[in-house]
C-alpha cells in the first residue's frame, strides 16, 4: 500500500516538472506550513526508503527550507543507489536551481 500523502503533493499527470517544482517551493516559502498545516510530519515518509522515489524528491523539495533541513537531505542522499534520485537529493542539499531540479527529476521515474 502506497504511503498517505498531502493531496497537493504529487505531481498531476500534466503538469510540466518546472510547474510542479514552481508549485512546490511556493509551499516550502510557507516555512514550514501550508494553510497553517505544518508540513514537518512530511518528514518520516520521505525518509523511508519504501516511499515513491518521485514523492520522496518532492517531500524533500518541500522540507529543504534551511540549513539544517539541507543537510538532513544531503544525508538522505548517501543512502540512495539510484543515481538519478541520488542526483535529484543532492541538488535539492547544495541548493540547486528549479531548471537543474527539473532536467534531474525528468530522470526519476513517476511510481
Amino acid at each position: 500500500m502506497p504511503p498517505v500523502v498531502d493531496e497537493w503533493l504529487p505531481r498531476s499527470g500534466d503538469e510540466r516538472v518546472s510547474t510542479w517544482i514552481q508549485r512546490l517551493r511556493a509551499k516550502s516559502a510557507a516555512g514550514g506550513s501550508y494553510r497553517g498545516t505544518d508540513i514537518r510530519h512530511l518528514w518520516p515518509l520521505a525518509e523511508d526508503p519504501s516511499s515513491p522515489q518521485e514523492l520522496r524528491c518532492a517531500m524533500l523539495l518541500v522540507l529543504a527550507t534551511n540549513d539544517e533541513a539541507r543537510e538532513r537531505v544531503r544525508t538522505i542522499a548517501t543512502q540512495i543507489v539510484d543515481p538519478d534520485v541520488r542526483a535529484v537529493l543532492d541538488g535539492i542539499a547544495d541548493g540547486a536551481n528549479d531548471a537543474q531540479l527539473a532536467l534531474a527529476l525528468e530522470r526519476v521515474g513517476r511510481n
